[in-house]
């Protein structure tokens, strides 16, 4: 095991062209970590580690353990044209920290900025409060620990770009589903929940909160959601943004997993690898899916991101056509009668008695929905069930290094309920 420690200036936000810098002198805020929002963290008000019993991370599923914790919203003077995040920290064999930032202005929170490696990104809108969030991520038995964080302000922002009116897309849309589990956040799907999933980890409020919304509306019907999960298929793809965090060689408004269905973008792949079947863009929690859009079925549907500062709307570019056009419709999930297929794309052994798995379905109807893993120790040993149901599409599994070599296989459920049959098993590499 290794240990490392740091103090570091983890990122500095400097204005872009469009806001004048002030150069003034630094203010300093610390932040005080027994004050703020904590999750799956210990009681330790001094410090900042994982509890024992802190879940699995959805959005890092490599990690067995993830906690996370929010600073107050720490106001400011004047705007300041710099800020620089200073972190003392200590990381361990198998952990890490992501470190996030977002500003304010008014009563609207902007997206949150990944600023765990330096990188610089222009902060060109007033900003009246500031607000940390760190991820905690950590194997089950140890855990990075964060001693301090602070916030350092630079300079006056002057001339920044005023705010505006929300930008409205047409995107392609799918329900929800997965009752019972838990989203990103840590929500548990409840039955006919109201809520919506968006490709981005940068708008993902947190648990039972409302900072980021979107309103979608199916022909005359109209409901306003707030994003309490990320997906479908991609993490990283803000494709409403003017500042896309990745693919952006995509038209705005254009989801990766639309372009990689419709226009064969990344080779037909997402983010991960995967294959789409479906071109969503976003998905939909049941109850507002079929009580207050009335939908019975995938549909395009128009999404008004909320947060937004875009003078106007604009429509989503389609493949082949104007950008007016509405892209057809999909089979609905009613009439699929056909089972979906799943196959194990990796399968490594990293350490003594633990192996990262990895595996992707396919349905060309209503889409996958779940999967179930089984795992076999020995050619005669009997399979047993590793995930159950589960929406994710890689895990670490963990074992005793006495047994003997395990196989692994799995298989899908679709959106219509059709389970497909386990995939031909196999056996792990080696990592070298």
């Amino acid at each position: 095991m290794y240990v490392v420690r740091r103090w570091v200036a983890v990122a500095a936000l400097f204005a872009s062209t469009i806001g004048a810098r002030d150069t003034r002198a630094e203010t300093t805020l610390p932040i005080l970590l027994a004050e703020g929002d904590r999750e799956g963290l210990a009681a330790d008000a001094s410090v900042l580690r994982l509890a024992e019993d802190a879940r699995p991370s959805d959005l890092y599923p490599a990690f067995a353990r993830e906690g996370r914790y929010r600073s107050l919203a720490l106001p400011v003077a004047a705007p300041p044209a710099a800020v620089t995040v200073r972190l003392r920290s200590e990381l361990f064999g198998g952990t890490a920290i992501r470190l996030h930032l977002r500003t304010r202005a008014g009563t609207r929170w902007q997206p949150w900025e990944d600023v765990t490696h330096a990188r610089r990104v222009g902060l060109g809108r007033p900003a009246q409060a500031i607000q940390i969030r760190a991820v905690l991520l950590g194997s089950s038995a140890a855990s990075p620990i964060i001693r301090e964080i602070s916030v350092e302000l630079e300079g006056v922002l002057i001339g920044a770009r005023s705010l505006s009116a929300a930008t409205t897309f047409r995107v392609y849309a799918t329900r929800e589903g997965l009752v019972g589990r838990r989203t990103a956040n840590g929500h548990r799907i409840a039955t006919r929940d109201r809520f919506v999933a968006l490709p981005s980890w940068r708008v993902l409020n947190s648990r039972g909160e409302r900072d980021y919304e979107v309103r979608v509306t199916y022909g005359e019907r109209s409901v306003v959601l707030p994003i309490w999960d990320v997906g479908p298929w991609n993490t990283r793809d803000d494709y409403w943004s003017s500042t896309r965090e990745m693919w952006q060689d995509l038209p705005r408004g254009m989801p990766q997993a639309q372009a990689a269905v419709q226009l064969g973008h990344n080779g037909g792949r997402d983010q991960f690898g995967r294959r789409p079947n479906l071109p969503n863009g976003i998905d939909i929690a049941d109850g507002a899916f079929w009580d207050d859009l009335g939908l019975r079925s995938h549909a395009w549907v128009d999404v008004t991101f909320l947060w937004l500062e875009d003078a106007s709307p604009l429509p989503t570019p389609t493949p082949g056509g104007s950008a007016a056009g509405t892209p057809p419709p999909l089979s609905a999930d009613e009439t699929d009668t056909t089972p979906p297929v799943a196959v194990m794309t990796k399968a490594v052994k990293v350490g003594p008695g633990r192996y990262f798995l990895r595996w992707y379905g396919k349905d060309e109807s209503s889409g996958v929905d779940r999967y179930d893993v089984q795992v076999r120790h020995g050619a005669d040993g009997k399979w047993a069930m590793l995930l159950g149901a589960e929406p994710t599409e890689e895990v670490l599994y963990k074992t005793s290094g006495s047994r003997p070599s395990p196989a692994f296989r799995v298989r899908a459920h679709d959106k219509a309920g059709n389970v497909g049959e386990f995939s031909t098993p196999m056996e792990p590499a080696v990592k070298r």
